[in-house]
């Protein structure tokens, strides 16, 4: 098990379950822990799972409803990324059956029992039609800017579609994701200062 992430929503009237980002590291009843670690090792029996894989889940009412298992990585794997490991790299050579590798050198190199900050990602999706210039500068804390893609040309992105995504980090979980919305804010008033 490497963490539990929060996610949330943001929705529009024809997209009412449009993602809006993540948070990692929450803080969960050591019951409800143990409700998506059973599950998830009962999955990955059943299943033959390898590597790193997700589960989605609701709580409610002190009970984890399992909604589906992943087998692949998470939208959200760059929030569980751990000091000296990459974990794509980890999942392929499980899945191409390295037998150098064994899964308990991973566990021994990486203590996911340390507390580490927490780290959340938003979506910064488009108010209106927006027209990025190219001379518009991206703070430090955005990844995923269309100009990674099409440099030195002026972007126009329509009402809804996704701009970039802004990343943020605070010691506790409800602090990034308060930080991401802070920041989602920020950026939707740079771009419509810049349109």
């Amino acid at each position: 098990m490497i963490g539990f992430n929060e996610q949330w929503l943001s929705p529009l009237a024809t997209m009412p379950f449009r993602y809006g980002g993540a948070v990692s590291r929450i803080m969960l009843p050591q019951t409800i822990q143990q409700q998506l670690i059973d599950a998830a090792e009962k999955l990955t029996i059943e299943f033959g799972l390898l590597g790193l894989n997700s589960l989605d889940a609701i709580v409610r009412d002190n009970v984890a409803y399992v909604l589906e298992v992943n087998p692949r990585l998470s939208a959200t794997i760059d929030l569980c990324e751990n000091d000296g490991i990459n974990l794509l790299d980890w999942h392929v050579q499980i899945n191409l059956k390295d037998l150098n590798l064994k899964q308990s050198d991973f566990y021994e190199a990486n203590s996911f029992k340390v507390p580490k900050p927490s780290k959340a990602h938003a979506i910064v999706y488009a108010a209106a039609d927006t027209v990025v210039a190219d001379t518009f500068e991206w703070p430090s804390w955005v990844v995923d800017n269309p100009h990674h893609i099409t440099q030195h040309k002026a972007i126009k992105i329509l009402a809804g579609e996704p701009i970039c995504t802004v990343l943020a980090h605070a010691d506790q979980a409800d602090e990034a994701k308060q930080l991401a919305h802070i920041r989602v804010k920020i950026m939707q008033q740079l771009l419509q200062k810049n349109s």
